[in-house]
């Protein structure tokens, strides 16, 4: 009798995940695209994937369709996930989202609410990965890849540490921490072009976002140690010089002064000499001057960058927020002022190695 009631315990067991959901009826999110919509609502898309496996359980798609999709015009992601599992007749599924694209168009003040809307979803992944796109690409899903089950491509890309010149991963707990401290202002990595993320969107406190370009984002990424293989080159009469594999460590002392915040920076940077003009050998002296003119090149796009800050009324570097852990007192200036960003002056001073192995005398 012993036996027979362990055998029977075993087999409750061992018999799997009875409680689960079969593929045919489920619906498993991998993107959520967010687009604005008329009547202060929002579009609300849901991107699955089209696993070869069950494809037969799915009516009028193409078997080789990657990617189907499912939309719903609502004022909040709860509103628009009944839609949605309505609309599919499946149970809809968010705990392997991956990515959550939203339009440049959204202000600032609905970023907030979508994040904190999702934010309080429990059952959603809070490292979920958060994008903007160019209005131009409101339709259709970013880069996919078929291996054999469909992938996002911008998860691989932000998931590869060593694909990334700059780190501009921003998971959705990142950017809701972000608009919850004073002090910082959230930054979104900006999808310009198919596979392209070498941009930023900054969100201000209320407003539309402002453009970080490739070269004031490459700015930034020095300031706040984002920087994982940049690079840089110049033009000589002689040719092209390029230094490749850079990487670099920024140090930020902090003061205030009459209300603006000073910044000052220390960056050392070290890289290759990749690209020499063919025609003269490298000296010792050649490499000083290599790195002073890089050197230089990285300041001007830093203190570009800080300045982009100060005219758009932006802390995408979180010094204020940095000034504030360190300083609480200071925190009842913006008590009194909400969602005020101090003026920043920066003193960024650049050293540059480049090693001189093989350099001829």
């Amino acid at each position: 009798m012993i036996a027979g009631a362990l055998l029977g315990v075993l087999m409750v067991l061992l018999s799997g995940c009875w409680d689960e959901l079969s593929m045919a009826n489920r619906a498993s999110a991998l993107v959520l695209s967010v687009q604005p919509a008329p009547n202060q609502r929002l579009k609300w898309t849901f991107y699955f994937p089209n696993p070869a496996v069950t494809i037969n359980s799915l009516n009028n798609l193409s078997a080789g369709q990657q990617f189907y999709e499912a939309s719903a015009t609502a004022a909040s992601l709860g509103r628009a996930y009944q839609k949605v599992q309505i609309q599919l007749a499946r149970d809809l599924y968010m705990g392997q989202l991956e990515d959550v694209v939203i339009s440049r168009r959204l202000p600032a003040d609905t970023l907030s609410e979508v994040i904190n809307a999702y934010n309080r979803e429990g059952i959603l992944p809070k490292t979920v990965y958060i994008l903007a796109r160019s209005a131009a690409l409101n339709t259709g899903l970013p880069v996919t890849v078929q291996d054999p089950v469909p992938t996002v491509y911008l998860t691989k890309y932000f998931d590869c540490r060593a694909c990334q010149p700059v780190e501009l991963a921003q998971p959705a707990w990142k950017v809701w921490d972000k608009l919850r401290t004073p002090g910082v202002s959230p930054v979104i990595p900006y999808e310009s072009k198919t596979t392209r993320i070498s941009e930023l969107l900054v969100y201000p406190v209320n407003g539309q976002p402002r453009l970080l370009s490739h070269r004031l984002t490459v700015g930034w990424a020095y300031l706040t140690n984002h920087v994982i293989k940049e690079s840089l080159s110049y033009s000589t009469p002689e040719g092209q010089v390029t230094v490749n594999n850079i990487t670099s460590h920024a140090r930020v002392k902090l003061t205030l002064r009459r209300g603006m915040l000073q910044a000052f920076v220390t960056i050392h940077a070290n890289g290759d000499l990749t690209q020499w003009p063919p025609s003269t050998a490298v000296t010792p002296k050649d490499i000083r001057v290599v790195e002073s003119k890089a050197a230089r090149q990285l300041v001007a796009s830093c203190l570009d960058t800080v300045q982009f800050a100060d005219r758009t009324h932006t802390d995408p570097f979180g010094w204020g927020r940095d000034y504030l852990f360190r300083h609480p007192g200071s925190s009842l200036e913006f008590s009194k002022h909400g969602g005020m960003i101090w003026p920043i002056n920066a003193h960024v001073t650049v050293t540059m190695h480049i090693p001189t192995v093989g350099v001829s005398s």
